[in-house]
């Protein structure tokens, strides 16, 4: 019968021990699933960044095919008019059309750019985050090992000075 206290004390510890190991486990696999799931979005927002690049050079291509045309337009009725070309308004006007292109085309490659690296820093803060996740799980299954043992000792501790 001194037993059946002791078995008791030994059964709930160490099923206070195993929930405590369980719950350990959980967070890493939690963690584990944390972490792949942001490497997974920090995958996704850099595609997305390259994507937004390409896009804005393929925008600065057709900007420049417009600017051909829209130039050789306009060259096409001075000449119609009988306007010479080699000075005055012309030529200010060339220029002109030639800035304006010129702005559209670094500002849209500028904006491509400008979206590849922000999405590239999201990137980063999506692993960091999934990194975070492994740290944090690692730390629960440390802190739940200890209290499986802390428990486990604590249960024996009590009984021991019980039975003093």
């Amino acid at each position: 019968m001194a037993f059946l206290p002791l078995l008791l004390t030994a059964g709930g510890a160490a099923l206070s021990a195993e929930g405590q190991l369980e719950q350990g486990r959980i967070a890493a696999l939690e963690s584990t699933t944390s972490a792949a799931i942001a490497e997974h979005n920090a995958q996704q927002l850099e595609r997305e960044g390259r994507s937004r690049r390409e896009a804005a050079e393929i925008e600065v291509e057709r900007i420049s095919k417009q600017e051909k045309i829209t130039s050789g337009q306009q060259i096409a009725r001075f000449g119609k008019s009988g306007v010479a070309l080699g000075e005055g308004t012309p030529i200010g006007v060339l220029a002109d059309i030639a800035e304006s292109f010129a702005i559209d085309k670094a500002l849209t490659a500028r904006k491509g750019l400008i979206d590849e690296k922000r999405l590239g820093a999201a990137a980063d803060v999506q692993r960091l985050q999934g990194s975070f996740a492994k740290t944090r799980a690692k730390a629960q299954k440390q802190s739940a090992i200890l209290g499986a043992a802390s428990s486990a000792l604590g249960a024996f501790g009590s009984r021991n000075a019980k039975n003093k």
